[in-house]
């Protein structure tokens, strides 16, 4: 049978807008773990992001400030009393309208078995 899932999608991007990575987790049912595990995803996005700047993996001076917690922004559906954690995004500084780091919750109807697309993992996996 069917479970209601929480689909945790965190995607990368490079400075033109290519789409370097793509990590997804699915959580049975329960929105809190879900956020937790989108925060942990935007933290290690952010930290391999920030070795990429020191690295000088650009080389071209386009991207040379590194990201902090500050430019994380938490986007919520729902209403004051209910609201839901839909995703995290990191925006690029210099090209504000292009994201760098995009982490998405959204529910989804899995069948509970593993495949090579998504697998149900445990948080501490």
């Amino acid at each position: 049978m069917y479970d209601q899932v929480r689909l945790i999608e965190a995607r990368t991007y490079d400075r033109t807008g290519y789409e370097t990575s793509n990590t997804r987790y699915t959580v049975i049912d329960n929105q809190s773990l879900a956020e937790a595990i989108a925060e942990d995803l935007t933290l290690d996005c952010l930290k391999e992001l920030n070795y990429q700047i020191r690295s000088n993996i650009y080389d071209d001076d386009f991207t040379n400030e590194e990201y902090t917690k500050a430019d994380i922004h938490k986007r919520y559906i729902g209403d004051e009393d209910f609201p839901e954690l839909k995703y995290i995004t990191v925006a690029d500084k210099d090209v504000p309208e292009m994201f760098r780091i995009v982490v998405e919750i959204t529910p989804s109807t899995l069948i509970k078995e593993r495949d090579e697309y998504f697998s149900l993992r445990g948080y501490d996996e």
